[in-house]
């Protein structure tokens, strides 16, 4: 026979000589006497009902054990997380005290920023920043953002280095180490900088991909005049053909862009590792031409078409340091 429980609606099957059953969903007792005015019946359904109430109790203790168990994990298992990001920043701490023994205090400085309030983590920063400031010079390799570079989006974004070109306190101005990206100057034959589609690139996607909210900061808004005489504004930039020579010898090591091998992906013929030309912001002699450093590090002022696409790309800007 069937029979319903009156709490939970859940049907079970029992035998027809059964009177009384705990429903397995909820532990509910349930009578179901075959024959309500027979002596035998009563007397069946009395034993049935002490031994059912009997099964409801140990189901009930069954239950609350279950639920003792369930929030001793819970409470371990946060417990446990806990621990785990505590050794997490003591790591770092130790990784970025570390950093400021060995003589990089830009690393450290990075590292004691991330942390935050974490124990004496501000007063670590400034010390670090204090020590920076007087050992930075022209020609330093810091760490700052990430992209990708290694063609691999699986394993994520790698760190950026940037070569410092000068130091104007609490200013810095960044070159990237290598070429990042390959890409058209303009989409058109517009050789003009503050219309070009790299301006807009470098200053929408790259600055919010490359950079944390707390990064973007900390770059410079810088203004000035185009040879027109019109004033812009922007964070990230390409550099000037008279920025290059006057912050980069014609010997430098810094001058050949090397590409990446992300970047080298975005055209036929580039080679991840190996040299490749970059764009400077400098209109070239050449109509619809801009200005590029060639693979070999020169300066070309006859220019490139702006439209080409196998040219590198290098960002700049000033990032301040406090």
């Amino acid at each position: 026979m069937t029979a319903t429980c009156r709490k939970c609606g859940y049907e079970l099957t029992v035998e027809s000589q059964t009177v009384a059953s705990v429903c397995p969903r909820c532990g509910r007792l349930m009578l179901a006497p075959k024959d309500a005015n027979s002596r035998q019946t009563q007397e069946a359904l009395h034993e049935n009902f002490l031994e059912m109430q009997a099964q409801q109790k140990k189901y009930k203790r069954k239950r609350r054990v279950i639920a003792l168990v369930l929030t001793a994990v819970i409470v371990l298992g946060a417990g446990t997380a806990a621990l785990a990001v505590l050794h997490s920043r003591q790591a770092r701490y130790t990784a970025a005290a570390d950093a400021l023994k060995q003589g990089d205090p830009y690393a450290a400085y990075a590292q004691f920023d991330a942390l935050g309030e974490y124990q004496d983590a501000p007063a670590q920063r400034k010390k670090a920043l204090e020590q920076f400031l007087t050992t930075v010079q022209t020609g330093d390799c810091i760490s700052f953002g990430s992209f990708e570079q290694d063609g691999n989006t699986q394993n994520g974004q790698e760190t950026l280095e940037w070569i410092v070109l000068s130091v104007k306190e609490p200013y810095v101005l960044l070159l990237s180490k290598n070429v990042l990206d390959i890409q058209p100057f303009s989409e058109t034959d517009s050789a003009a900088w503050n219309d070009s589609a790299l301006r807009r690139w470098l200053n929408a996607d790259f600055f919010a991909d490359a950079f944390t909210p707390k990064q973007q900061e900390r770059i410079l808004l810088a203004k000035r005049k185009d040879a027109k005489g019109n004033e812009t504004a922007e964070r990230l930039l390409a550099l000037s053909a008279a920025a290059v020579d006057a912050y980069l010898a014609p010997d430098d090591p810094h001058r050949p862009g090397v590409c990446t091998a992300y970047a080298a992906a975005k055209a036929d013929g580039v080679t991840a590792g190996k040299a490749v030309a970059w764009w400077l912001r400098t209109p070239g002699t050449e109509s619809g031409c801009t200005a590029v450093v060639n693979a070999q590090g020169e300066t070309n002022a006859a220019g490139i078409p702006a439209d080409s696409a196998a040219v590198g790309v290098r960002p700049a800007f000033w990032l301040h340091l406090s």
